[in-house]
């Protein structure tokens, strides 16, 4: 995932939810393989959700996603 990708998922997110306040929790989901899955719940000034976050094997972020309650 390149930075900027990441960074406009990051700026609509709180642009919708009316901006960051803290991360509340992370859990790994799932882990093996070439992949882990780590669940975030995120707070935000009008919202709490849950970012699927996806690092490859080298620990690097290759995907993140928004709980589709949310969005």
């Amino acid at each position: 995932m390149a930075p900027g990708d990441l960074e406009r998922k990051w700026t609509k997110l709180s642009q919708v939810s009316g901006g960051f306040r803290k991360v509340k929790d992370a859990v790994i989901a799932h882990q093996g393989g070439d992949q882990q899955l780590v669940l975030v719940a995120v707070a935000f000034g009008q919202a709490t959700t849950n970012l699927f976050v996806i690092f490859d094997a080298s620990g690097r972020i290759i995907n993140v996603d928004i709980s589709r309650d949310f969005v």
